[in-house]
């Protein structure tokens, strides 16, 4: 029973390695087969292995939720909060599907509860602050956005963080700000999926600057590095 337990843990392992890889260059359909593969035979013989079916059911719905089902996989991930109230990255992660929604009211009340939880243990997470700040300036709130985009270090959060930062400062109408950590990136970024990232944020900041061919030259980038690219298309 061990040796199974033991040979299944290494192929969730590298079904883990497999889907991340396919994502890392663009492969989005690979990526989402190959989580959704897994899901439908994985083993739960033990929490272990559970907790990683868990895993890959999260993968596939995120991505769902990027390909424009945020509506479909909104249960799976509160239902899953629910029961993980504590797991900080599922909370990001709810909140961004809500977020696609324009459901804003709703990814707030998650992030600032999970922002309170962490600050009464005296911890932070940066992407909370980030997406707070977005959301306000989403709901044209540039002051409340302001004050969460103040407390932000874009020198100690990470390549995706800084992409979110740089589009919550676009949609805080400061083009220079996002234009900066834009220009210290982009020569950072290798891997086709965050480079599709980064040329879909460099579109919209061209089109709050009125280049409208500047910003369909960077849709299409990021299309051609990511044909899924949901903002691509949209805009």
């Amino acid at each position: 029973a061990k040796e199974l337990e033991e040979d299944l843990s290494e192929a969730a392992q590298l079904n883990l390695l497999m889907r991340e890889r396919y994502l890392e260059y663009g492969k989005v359909a690979l990526a989402l087969n190959s989580a959704e593969e897994y899901v439908e035979g994985a083993p739960t013989i033990s929490t272990y292995l559970t907790d990683r079916k868990e895993e890959a059911e999260t993968f596939a719905n995120e991505l769902r939720s990027k390909l424009g089902y945020s509506a479909e996989v909104t249960p799976f991930f509160e239902d899953l909060l629910a029961q993980n109230p504590q797991n900080f990255d599922l909370r990001l992660s709810t909140a961004d599907v809500l977020m696609r929604q324009e459901l804003y009211d709703k990814a707030l009340s998650i992030l600032m509860d999970g922002q309170r939880i962490l600050e009464s243990a005296g911890n932070s997470v940066s992407g909370y602050g980030i997406r707070i700040a977005l959301i306000h300036a989403l709901q044209g709130l540039p002051e409340e956005a302001e004050k969460w985009l103040s407390e932000i270090d874009p020198d100690r959060i990470g390549e995706m963080d800084k992409l979110l930062l740089a589009r919550a400062y676009i949609e805080n109408s400061e083009p220079e700000k996002a234009d900066a950590i834009l220009t210290e990136i982009r020569e950072e970024l290798e891997l086709p999926y965050l480079k599709a990232e980064l040329y879909a944020v460099m579109g919209q900041l061209a089109l709050i600057q009125n280049d409208l061919d500047m910003a369909r030259d960077r849709f299409e980038e990021a299309l051609g590095l990511n044909p899924y690219h949901l903002n691509g298309r949209i805009e």
